[in-house]
């Protein structure tokens, strides 16, 4: 879609070279995954998108500021910026 009104191209297409993928401790060049415990304060604001999400799933009382998707998302981006 975007190459039909943009002159989008990719690196194969301009034959890029791609670096390998640096070596994991196991020898392999593969992707590997890498998982950090959450802070507590990061599980705290999880738990309130919980509540949240149950405030609206039960039509009980919401706040203004709770009533969209967008807006609770939002805060949270405000509070991490």
């Amino acid at each position: 879609m975007w190459q039909a009104f943009a002159d989008v191209k990719t690196a194969d297409d301009l034959h890029l070279p791609s670096p390998p993928l640096a070596q994991r401790r196991d020898g392999q060049r593969r992707p590997e995954m890498v998982v950090i415990p959450p802070s507590e304060q990061v599980l705290a604001y999880v738990r309130e998108l919980g509540r949240r999400a149950e405030l609206v799933a039960g039509r009980g009382w919401i706040r203004r500021w709770t009533t969209r998707a967008g807006q609770t998302v939002g805060g949270y981006a405000a509070r991490c910026s």
